[in-house]
């Protein structure tokens, strides 16, 4: 049984590493491509805080947890999945939730502000 377990544990950092790998290729090869992905506006190069701070606080997250769980391996105490701490859910759904409020703000006010402003429409001129 003892034999299972070690090689389910690695084929899980194969498999693990294989994708970071291969990740880490696509980004540098340029198939996967990051270009505008923390801007308002790609074109005109303006950096969106809102994404600035969710890319950094869910990767704060990632790394608490991989940092809590991490320890358990090094000891070998780990039997089962660390449970996400309180203060990582909290801080990682709060930055979506704003993230995602605001976009939803702003997209709601931008499409009150077309119809309520937008031109009459001569009828006409058909």
């Amino acid at each position: 049984m003892v034999g299972i377990a070690r090689l389910v544990r690695l084929e899980m950092w194969v498999f693990v590493l294989g994708l970071a790998v291969l990740v880490a290729y696509r980004l540098l090869t340029g198939r996967i491509t990051t270009r505008g992905l923390l801007c308002l506006d790609p074109a005109a190069r303006q950096l969106s805080p809102s994404r600035l701070q969710l890319l950094l606080l869910t990767l704060a997250g990632a790394f608490s947890y991989m940092w809590r769980g991490g320890s358990g391996i090094a000891s070998r105490t780990l039997v089962d999945m660390p449970p996400v701490p309180n203060e990582v859910l909290l801080i990682v759904g709060s930055s979506n939730l704003g993230y995602l409020a605001g976009k939803s703000w702003t997209r709601l006010v931008r499409r009150w502000l077309e119809q309520r402003f937008r031109p009459p429409s001569s009828k006409g001129d058909e």
